[in-house]
């Protein structure tokens, strides 16, 4: 690829000259930067990888449409060969030479298409980047999947479907397209690096690259398959790529066998999906890269910026018979279940009023509000298995267990039901998204902010009770060991004893904190992990009449943390956006029935420490 580089940096650099040259015979830039023709009738070219796969076919149909649609507007259609990007830079140059007003352009290699980039932008031509992207910032705008966040979608479809078969270790093996085209390499790492933090026990073979030929494909699979008698999966990360592999897995007998995660949606990749020779692919929107690319080229044309520099078009798992998802229903008419913990502390409610508050802007949408008991996730396991009974799209779930959950999301998913966590996650990783604080973060300030209060009260040492919720849930137990281990790092001076879990009971939490005084003369401090632990432990506190002697720690805000903050004997909380992570969820979750990957699969909803003064 570098020795391609010095023809390419040199046609560039003769492509500027005789455009320097040629200047005086070009219509003057207007105000945008643009070089265009003082009417509305611009030439725009579209530049792809190829003029084979459907997924190009589509952009173009996308962006002829939006033409058709403005009027005035002449699209033509090229594109290089799929691995020659100075092939595909010299038809940029052409392009720019032959007087276009703007370039719709897929880099076929993200570095070596920059400097026919950054030499289109010097001549004044608009250029707007689809599905690829290039290394310069040169471009107006870019339309296109969010390539690594679907690779990690296809990861855990993927281990879904090894999970669901019982394989439970193996090989995995990816086929990719390009080795330099910045998509299918966002889509190989985003799968690589989602496996490796998720599903540790499978191994991934070294990625070979087809080209997106579906011939090579073929043979990369059979080989694959000939030389590793422990192959679990396949994953292909462009059409042609998936086509290939599809159709080896066929034609060795091992459909519904070697379980096939894909890339884009094709009559092939349909074919394939309707037989099972792939189980699931990620459907892009290669029309709407076209559409919308073009009339952001327009817009620029036209002296007014995109919206955004970088948009994601969204990308949606297809599987079975080449349709959406079972769960997914008609656009805009939606049955969404909120499941937590429990009904009665705020900082579910919290949650709920985000929820439906979500539901309400957006319209069209229910949402149910359930919760199990404190102590019984099997409970909350039932209630996940009868709402996917019940026909719901999507789930909105705050497990009490991270472990216990994870098959209730495993046999959703399977289901086609859009599953979004809220506060507290689960160990599968096929969850759509998460929205919840960064729970360890939030134990670390937590020990920062009772070490403070302790050394100004001149407490240097001392005994530290921990009075937390539920053992297994994972918000607690990171809150927890987030505290912990800050403040073994920095204040080993002080001894951490043994954690007591009150269920988030406020009686429990009430008589843990008494026995902890009565039976600690030495007790110097306390931390509460939730709502119902920290308000215990402030009423048994202030009963004990020890408020602000013995400095309280809590987590969550309420009306009663408020009260307990008020009268000084809670001292400080780390305060939460329950409404956020149900606000946030909620949203997400519609969008991936929409068929739109969130922004990002894990999110962090924030906390801030409040105390009486705050």
């Amino acid at each position: 690829m570098k020795r391609r580089l010095i023809p390419i940096l040199m046609a560039a650099l003769m492509l500027t000259a005789l455009l320097g040259a040629c200047a005086d015979n070009n219509p003057a830039p207007d105000p945008g930067g643009s070089n265009v023709p003082s009417s509305t009738e611009y030439k725009i070219s579209l530049i792809t990888m190829d003029n084979i796969d459907q997924h190009w076919l589509g952009v173009r149909d996308g962006a002829e449409a939006a033409a058709k649609e403005l009027g005035g507007v002449t699209v033509t259609f090229d594109s290089g060969e799929k691995n020659d990007a100075s092939k595909q830079a010299d038809i940029v140059q052409n392009q720019v030479a032959g007087g276009v007003n703007a370039i719709l352009l897929a880099a076929s290699d993200k570095s070596a298409l920059s400097p026919a980039v950054d030499a289109a932008k010097t001549a004044g031509v608009v250029v707007v980047t689809v599905d690829s992207g290039v290394e310069t910032s040169a471009y107006d705008a870019h339309f296109g999947t969010n390539n690594r966040a679907a690779g990690a979608t296809a990861a855990d479809t993927l281990a879904e479907l090894l999970i669901a078969a019982g394989k439970t270790s193996g090989k995995i093996a990816i086929v990719n397209a390009q080795s330099g085209a910045q998509t299918t390499m966002e889509r190989e790492n985003g799968f690589k690096d989602q496996m490796q933090a998720t599903h540790p026990e499978y191994t991934i073979l070294p990625t070979t690259y087809s080209d997106g030929d579906k011939n090579k494909a073929y043979d990369q699979a059979t080989d694959f398959m000939s030389s590793n008698a422990d192959l679990v999966g396949f994953y292909g990360c462009n059409e042609g790529s998936s086509v290939g592999v599809g159709n080896a897995v066929e034609q060795a007998g091992k459909a519904g066998e070697i379980p096939v995660v894909g890339f884009d949606y094709s009559d092939d990749t349909k074919r394939l999906l309707d037989s099972g020779a792939i189980d699931a692919t990620m459907q892009q929107d290669p029309y709407k890269m076209g559409y919308d690319g073009l009339k952001a080229a327009v817009d620029v044309l036209n002296g007014k910026a995109p919206a955004a520099k970088d948009n994601d078009t969204g990308v949606k798992v297809t599987r079975g018979s080449g349709e959406a998802p079972a769960g997914n229903a008609p656009a805009g008419e939606y049955k969404v279940s909120l499941i937590t913990m429990d009904n009665i502390d705020q900082h579910w409610l919290g949650v709920r009023d985000g929820a439906e508050a979500a539901a309400k802007e957006l319209g069209g949408i229910t949402v149910s509000f359930d919760s199990g008991e404190k102590n019984d996730a099997s409970k909350q396991a039932d209630i996940v298995q009868n709402k996917v009974a019940s026909g719901v799209n999507a789930i909105l779930l705050a497990a009490s267990d991270k472990s216990a959950l994870s098959p209730a999301v495993d046999a959703a998913k399977a289901q086609g039901i859009v599953v979004v966590t809220v506060d507290s996650g689960v160990e599968t990783g096929a969850y759509d998204a998460h929205f919840g604080t960064n729970n360890t973060q939030a134990g670390a300030t937590a020990a920062d902010t009772l070490a403070d209060l302790l050394k100004a009260a001149g407490k240097t040492s001392g005994k530290i009770a921990i009075v937390n919720a539920q053992s297994g849930a994972q918000t607690t137990m990171e809150r927890e060991n987030g505290f912990k281990n800050q403040m073994q790092a920095k204040y080993p001076e002080y001894t951490i004893l043994p954690t007591t879990y009150s269920d988030g009971d406020k009686n429990k939490a009430y008589d843990q904190a008494t026995d902890f005084m009565s039976s600690n003369a030495d007790l110097v401090g306390f931390y509460g992990c939730n709502e119902g632990s920290s308000v215990g432990v402030g009423n048994a506190v202030e009963q004990a009449g020890k408020s602000g002697e013995i400095p309280v720690v809590g987590f969550d805000f309420s009306d009663d943390t408020k009260k307990l903050l008020d009268s000084g004997a809670i001292d400080a909380t780390m305060q939460q956006d329950p409404y956020k992570m149900g606000y946030d969820g909620l949203k997400a979750a519609v969008d991936v029935l929409n068929g739109k990957a969130p922004a990002a699969k894990d999110n962090d909803t924030g906390v801030k420490v409040t105390t009486k003064d705050s």
